[in-house]
């Protein structure tokens, strides 16, 4: 028990805590590597590309000038949404290191994918591909399922599930 009388949450293993730390750190990287490349792009050449694309077509007169706004704003709206996309590995870091069994899955499947993905391609961020694949083998060892899993079940108890219930949710996987 703590000085307030409330119980301490225990401390979490090493591999969660490097899980956390690596899941961060790439997603920090791929943040700085979206906003690098949005303030670094050429909009005037891309609209440019897609002008004389859209003229080879038969849409005549577009105007360069009208086309880099809507290019803009149109680039700004898919990069928040690649953002967002990119930074689900980082959230459900979060959500594992706080108990959530379900977003340890689906971190395993996101990362799986993107692995997947990066055979098939290939891939620039290589090193970032292994650190999330690190990541996610690290919360699979027992101590940090131990962890998750008790976590799991102190949420329960704090939801007024019963320690029961809370009893059969604490066993490692």
């Amino acid at each position: 028990m703590g000085r307030d009388g409330r119980r301490q949450r225990e401390t979490p293993p090493a591999p969660l805590r490097v899980a956390v730390a690596l899941l961060l750190l790439v997603g920090l990287v791929i943040a700085v590597q979206f906003i690098v490349t949005f303030a670094t792009h050429d909009w005037q050449d891309f609209a440019a590309r897609a002008s004389h694309t859209l003229e080879a077509k038969g849409v005549f007169e577009v105007r360069i000038p009208a086309m880099v706004g809507t290019t803009v704003a149109l680039g700004v709206g898919l990069m928040l949404v690649a953002l967002v996309i990119s930074e689900l590995p980082v959230l459900c870091g979060w959500l594992v290191f706080r108990g959530r069994v379900w977003a340890r899955i689906l971190l395993t499947v996101l990362v799986g994918l993107t692995a997947i993905l990066s055979l098939t391609e290939p891939s620039p961020t290589l090193a970032l591909d292994a650190a999330s694949i690190a990541a996610t083998v690290l919360l699979w060892l027992p101590s940090s399922s131990a962890f998750i899993h008790a976590e799991h079940a102190r949420r329960k108890v704090r939801a007024g599930r019963g320690a029961s219930d809370a009893k059969s949710l604490a066993r490692p996987d």
